[in-house]
């Protein structure tokens, strides 16, 4: 049962304030909600976009009525927000959903979400990044700089569509398909090893927030694959300037993306490391900046390396369900909170519960249900690695269990 032993809140409000660990606060509720909302635009609209109207993966395509996708998600998210900000202004410290199961859950539970989390903050990064840098060359292109296929495309992408080209013809291939085709034809070679990366992924960096959104001026199937889906329809209905300015408007709105995701992981890392289950090197705050330099850098590597390589469609399954796995034990915990402590001081109460987290609950797991095969089979086998990391080093070296 010690596996499932739960963080006195008490304890949780006093490691976020332990001076060795507590980070330098800069940023104002404002400041929190335009990066938030900027997040969403730039994730759900010019990021993910071209995956959901084609079908990404094998999945069934939304096409037109991906606006009713759109609704959908935002009603799940809705309820889910509501269990997040009643945690957070409960337990207002570093760490996110895992510091709020470690509270209410337990710490083996704990585990398995802060693992999972890195899929929804460094691997939903990086596909981002192959967003932004998608849109970046539009940028370059609008200018007269034309970025090399084969660093502007990832592997897989470029070995697809060099099948179905060969199946289907050329001219059947989309905008973004093709210059994964010419990737494959025109690629570089080292010692014989085929070179295909996206570059601009890895170099990506922005700094503004811009939204601008246009979801039927190209058929949804031709959007298969794509990073930039709107730039891309822009330019098919041959409004080559607005490809241009749009492209600009993303490149700049997906810095609060780029930044909030980037901001998050390296705190939970942080926050775990804090309470034993990764090693003292995770938690190191930088004596000056006071912020979390060493997971900074270890993430901004790990998202910098799956951008440059891994294909945008099987990141962004991968994101949904660590991201809806997330929101789940969220709203399970807040279930969970309001049994064991009742009379907890709240700044913010959920509002009809049990209903609001259970409504949460369900349709998280209907949209994982809808998830493909691999997915799973990809999300199984990170949690695997997750628990067997937690086995041999963060059971042993947990501050709670050592307390206890």
């Amino acid at each position: 049962m010690s596996l499932f032993r739960t963080k006195p809140i008490v304890q949780a409000l006093a490691d976020g304030g332990d001076e060795a660990h507590s980070l330098k606060k800069t940023l104002t509720a404002i400041d929190l909600t335009a990066l938030g909302i900027g997040a969403i635009i730039g994730a759900g609209i010019f990021a993910v976009l071209g995956s959901a109207t084609s079908g990404g993966t094998g999945q069934p395509p939304a096409g037109p009525g991906v606006t009713l996708s759109i609704v959908l998600t935002a009603l799940v998210c809705g309820f889910c927000a509501l269990c997040y900000a009643e945690f957070a202004s409960t337990v207002p410290v570093a760490g996110s959903a895992y510091t709020y199961s470690y509270v209410t859950l337990g710490e083996l539970p704990a585990w398995i979400l802060g693992w999972d989390l890195i899929l929804e903050y460094a691997v939903g990064n990086s596909a981002v990044a192959i967003s932004w840098a998608a849109y970046f060359r539009q940028l370059l292109m609008g200018i007269g700089l034309e970025i090399p296929a084969w660093l502007a495309a990832d592997i897989r992408s470029a070995g697809l569509a060099a099948k179905a080209a060969a199946e289907s013809g050329v001219s059947s291939l989309g905008p973004e398909a093709l210059v994964a085709y010419q990737a494959w034809n025109d690629h570089a070679e080292i010692f014989g090893i085929q070179i295909v990366f996206n570059i601009l992924a890895v170099t990506a960096f922005v700094t503004w927030i811009l939204v601008v959104g246009v979801t039927g001026m190209i058929r949804y199937t031709k959007l298969a694959g794509s990073a930039d889906p709107l730039a891309v329809a822009l330019d098919h209905a041959n409004q080559h300037w607005a490809a241009g300015i749009l492209a600009f408007g993303a490149v700049l709105a997906m810095t609060a993306v780029l930044l909030v995701f980037q901001m998050g992981q390296p705190r939970i890392l942080m926050t775990m490391s804090r309470d034993g289950l990764l090693g003292p090197w995770f938690s190191r705050i930088h004596p000056r900046y006071r912020t979390p330099h060493a997971t900074t850098i270890l993430t901004g590597v790990f998202v910098a390396f799956f951008s440059a390589v891994a294909n945008i469609d099987v990141i962004v399954q991968l994101t949904n369900i660590g991201t809806l796995f997330a929101f789940v034990m969220v709203c399970i915990g807040i279930l969970v909170l309001r049994v064991r402590e009742p009379n907890l001081p709240r700044k913010f109460k959920v509002p009809f519960v049990p209903w609001v987290p259970l409504m949460g609950i369900g349709m998280c797991l209907v949209l994982m249900a809808g998830l493909p095969l691999f997915t799973w089979i990809g999300f199984g086998l990170w949690i695997g690695v997750g628990l067997v990391i937690y086995f041999l080093y963060g059971i042993r070296h947990s501050r709670l269990r050592g307390r206890a």
